[in-house]
C-alpha cells in the first residue's frame, strides 16, 4: 500500500501514535500518516464524524470512535465491513476481549470498527493533598482507606476544605455513574432495570458527597475542571485508566509524583471507556487504512509502545504477555 492517510481523533492519541510510528514507517515506508487531533476529547471528533458522514464527503481514511458512540456510528453506517476482503479482520477475533470485539459488531453479522483499548476503572488521587491532610498516601493505604464509599465520604471528609477550594471529587454525579458503568439499565424485557435497593443506596452516597460540600460541582472535559486537577484543588477522580496518558501528556505533565492510582470502591472490576477504529466507506485509501489499523491495534509491539506512551490499556490479548505490566511507574510515584 501507498499513499496518504488521514486519521480524526482526539488529545493523546497523537502521542499514542508517534510511539510505534518509526516501526509502521519501517513496515510500510510508502504511507504518509497524518491526523487531526480534535479538542474536548470525543465529544468535537464525534461531532465532526457525524457532520462529515451526513454530508457524504469530507472524511477522513480512519476515524477513532469512543465507546459511548460506537453503537451510535455502527447503526448510522457509512463504515466499511471489516470482517469482508481485503481486511479479513475475523482472523484477530479470538485475539481480543470479547465484549470488546462484540461492540463494533452490528446486529447483522458486520464488524464495522476494530477494537483498540479497553478501560478498567481506576481511582486517581493526590498524594501530596493526603499528605497535607495528614493522611497515609501509599497506595496500600488508601486502596484500604477507599475500599468502600463508606470509607470514601470519610476520608473524603477528612481532605476536603471546601472554603479554600479543595475538593474532594469533581462532581458527585460521577457517582452513581461509575456504578452503572458495567450494567444496563434495561433488562433483557427492556424493563427499568434501577429501581432496586442498591441504585438507592449509590444514589443516597452521591447526595451524601453532595450535601457534604465534597464536590466541586465540576463540569467534566473543560479547562476549569483541568486547571482543578492540576492545581491540587480536587483530591480524587475516577476514571478509566487511560486517564492516566491524560494526565502525563497534558492535563498535568508536571504532576510526576503527585499522583497516585488505586482500585475503586466496593466493584473494583469495571470497564470504563476505550476506543476503536473504523474505515469510512468514502475513504480514498482504504489499503494503506488498513495497514495502519493492522500494524497499530493488532501487534504487540505497538499496542504495548502505546500502552508505556499514554496509558491505553490493550483489547489486545497477546500484548499482556509482556513483563512491562509489572514495571513502576515514574508519574505515579513508582507504583
Amino acid at each position: 500500500p501507498t499513499g496518504e492517510i488521514l486519521i480524526w481523533g482526539w488529545p493523546a492519541a497523537d502521542q499514542a501514535f508517534e510511539a510505534f510510528l518509526e516501526g509502521f514507517n519501517e513496515e510500510y515506508p510508502d504511507i504518509e500518516v497524518e491526523w487531526v487531533m480534535y479538542g474536548g476529547m470525543s465529544s468535537e471528533a464525534r461531532d465532526a464524524l457525524s457532520t462529515a458522514l451526513a454530508a457524504g464527503e469530507g472524511l477522513p481514511d480512519i476515524a477513532m470512535i469512543e465507546i459511548n458512540d460506537v453503537d451510535r456510528f455502527v447503526l448510522q453506517g457509512g463504515f466499511v465491513d471489516l470482517l469482508q476482503e481485503p481486511y479479513n479482520a475475523g482472523k484477530y477475533k479470538d485475539d481480543f476481549v470479547a465484549y470488546k470485539w462484540d461492540q463494533a459488531m452490528t446486529p447483522d453479522g458486520r464488524l464495522l470498527a476494530f477494537p483498540w483499548d479497553i478501560g478498567p476503572a481506576s481511582l486517581f488521587y493526590r498524594r501530596d493533598v493526603f499528605e497535607n491532610a495528614g493522611l497515609p498516601s501509599d497506595p496500600e493505604s488508601v486502596a484500604e482507606m477507599l475500599s468502600t464509599w463508606e470509607g470514601f465520604i470519610e476520608t473524603g471528609q477528612k481532605v476536603a476544605d471546601p472554603d479554600n477550594n479543595l475538593f474532594w471529587i469533581g462532581n458527585a454525579d460521577r457517582i452513581p455513574y461509575i456504578y452503572y458503568a458495567h450494567k444496563n439499565f434495561f433488562d433483557e424485557d427492556y424493563n427499568v432495570a434501577i429501581n432496586n435497593p442498591k441504585t438507592l443506596q449509590v444514589l443516597q452516597y452521591a447526595k451524601q458527597v453532595r450535601d457534604l460540600g465534597l464536590d466541586a460541582k465540576a463540569t467534566f472535559w473543560v479547562q476549569e475542571w483541568y486547571s482543578m486537577l492540576a492545581n491540587g484543588q480536587i483530591a480524587t477522580t475516577i476514571s478509566g485508566c487511560w486517564f492516566g496518558g491524560f494526565l502525563k501528556s497534558w492535563i498535568d505533565p508536571e504532576g510526576a509524583g503527585n499522583w497516585g492510582v488505586v482500585p475503586i470502591p466496593e466493584d473494583p472490576l469495571q470497564n470504563w471507556g476505550g476506543s476503536f477504529m473504523a474505515i469510512p466507506e468514502a475513504s480514498q485509501n482504504k489499503e494503506a487504512a488498513w495497514a495502519f489499523i493492522e500494524y497499530s491495534m493488532a501487534t504487540e509491539k505497538a499496542q504495548n509502545q502505546m500502552f508505556v506512551a499514554v496509558d491505553y490499556f490493550p483489547a489486545y490479548k497477546p500484548a499482556w504477555e509482556n513483563p512491562l505490566y509489572q514495571d513502576s511507574d515514574f508519574y505515579f510515584g513508582g507504583q
